[in-house]
């Protein structure tokens, strides 16, 4: 059951921080699960995605913070104090990542009530953000692996448990043009050029396809090309495609499953620079036997999964 009882027994006024993409996704997942007050603020990074997400709420926006960007996260930190002191914060909720990694210690270290929960694509380790919280002692420490609930780490729930599993279909529809929506998300600087090039070797002349590539670069793509897109419009997208192939950020995946698709996931790979740890995969290969995600071979790509998701989208 997906309750985080941690964060709602604690109240006053509630200040989210949480990176972009999945870590926000999660955050407002979390946020609704509680029934959050109107009133929290929000920091979060100031990218389309974050403005689109959070519009309407209170909140504050820090340029992006990379993975393992000390200055950036010390400037956000030094902004989260100002927060504080302005709006009277008392309690901190955050699930990460490099934006959170000095400004949540620093709040609690002033006698904020810090909650930092770990982001679901920690299946096998903690993320560099939690070993830093995690050395503040009054920090509460959530896990969304039952597997890391273990010394200090409570497993309170995951964003993943308010989604009923339901039976796949497993028919599998005739193989005509396809319309297909890539999103290989936000995160600087990694590259993830072999996504593309999947894509590519499994693409045919009557399929409609439209990419979200971040910062991937590649030029003379077949179809829409774009870096970043708000919320809204990669909401409608997914709704537009027959299927969605997405890297597994699980903010991402969390918005293919609710859009009613089954998503084709490819995981970034730090043996090929394409992310700082392995994350990627052991989220992948926990959604696999999960049987929630399909999960497209980057060596071998076959279009056979492609249209294996289509057929189990209307089941998922």
């Amino acid at each position: 059951m997906a309750s985080f009882e941690s964060i709602q027994a604690t109240v006053g006024k509630r200040l989210w921080v949480a990176s972009s993409g999945g870590h926000l996704v999660q955050a407002l997942e979390i946020a609704r699960m509680i029934g959050d007050p109107a009133d929290s603020i929000w920091l979060s990074n100031d990218v389309p995605q974050a403005r689109s997400l959070l519009e309407g709420r209170r909140a504050y926006f820090h340029p992006y913070v990379a993975p393992r960007d000390v200055r950036g996260a010390l400037s956000a930190a030094r902004l989260a104090l100002r927060i504080r002191r302005r709006h009277g914060v008392t309690q901190v909720v955050s699930t990460g990542a490099a934006i959170a990694g000095f400004a949540v210690p620093a709040l609690a270290l002033r006698g904020v009530d810090a909650i930092f929960v770990d982001s679901l694509t920690r299946v096998t380790s903690r993320s560099l953000t939690a070993k830093m919280v995690g050395a503040v002692p009054t920090v509460k420490r959530l896990t969304q692996s039952p597997e890391l609930a273990s010394r200090g780490w409570r497993f309170d729930g995951d964003v993943l448990g308010s989604e009923e599993e339901r039976e796949a279909d497993a028919r599998v529809p005739e193989d005509k043009g396809l319309r297909i929506f890539v999103t290989l998300g936000t995160i600087r600087p990694y590259q993830f050029g072999r996504a593309v090039d999947a894509v590519l070797r499994l693409a045919r002349g009557d399929d409609e396809i439209v990419w979200q590539l971040g910062c991937t670069d590649r030029d003379g793509l077949p179809g829409r090309v774009a870096r970043e897109m708000p919320a809204s419009e990669v909401a409608r997208l997914i709704d537009w495609a027959d299927v969605v192939v997405c890297h597994a950020g699980v903010g991402t995946i969390l918005d293919v499953t609710r859009g009613g698709k089954k998503p084709v996931v490819v995981a970034r790979d730090p043996e090929f620079g394409e992310h700082v740890d392995s994350h990627q995969l052991d989220l992948t290969r926990s959604l696999v036997r999960r049987s929630r995600v399909v999960q497209l071979d980057l060596g071998e790509p076959d279009r056979s999964v492609l249209l294996a998701a289509v057929g189990a989208a209307h089941g998922f």
